[in-house]
């Protein structure tokens, strides 16, 4: 569940092609815990002083993590234990995370939405067939307090013609005369 602290010096480790026999602990704690003395760990792990310390300057810069947005599912778990992790690793509060999202599912008529069920609806379709206005409405009207949204196709001809009453009002609106 701290996953995420390795991401932050990936790119490093790729494009430096560092090989995993060097990445040792005392390299992590290093980087990720600031233990021990760059000069001595660059001797013990064989990794050049200056590629250590470029590890820890992009881990120092990308971390905390300000925002990780999962599935409400992985609250009990995987989120949970998120928490936990940062805090008995790491004894500073400035590397702990700073928000989570956490986000609820879509159902489609009643039924979550699921890909063993087949009844994914992509975004990008909604969005091309209806329209970006009728799907945020049909989302947003679709739900009740922290109930998922429930995706409706039957709801879509009265959100569009209220969106179509509001054009025409504002546009007779324009044509009309002040007395």
């Amino acid at each position: 569940t701290i996953y995420m602290a390795y991401y932050t010096i990936a790119r490093i480790i790729n494009e430096k092609k560092i090989p995993a026999e060097k990445l040792t602990d005392e390299v992590f704690d290093y980087i990720f815990l600031g233990k021990d003395s760059v000069k001595q760990l660059s001797k013990k792990a064989g990794l050049e002083k200056k590629i250590i310390e470029e590890l820890k300057k992009e881990f120092e810069y990308f971390y905390p993590v300000d925002l990780r947005s999962s599935g409400k599912d992985l609250l009990q778990n995987h989120l949970t234990f998120y928490l936990f992790h940062h805090v008995a690793i790491w004894d500073n509060p400035k590397y702990w995370p700073k928000i989570i999202g956490v986000n609820g599912y879509v159902n489609v008529a009643g039924t979550k939405m699921s890909k063993s069920l087949g009844n994914i609806i992509p975004l990008k379709n909604l969005v091309e067939s209806v329209g970006a206005d009728l799907v945020r409405i049909n989302l947003v009207a679709s739900n009740e307090g922290l109930n998922d949204a429930d995706w409706r196709d039957e709801s879509l001809s009265g959100y569009s013609s209220r969106i179509e009453f509001i054009g025409d009002l504002i546009s007779n609106l324009k044509k009309a005369k002040r007395k």
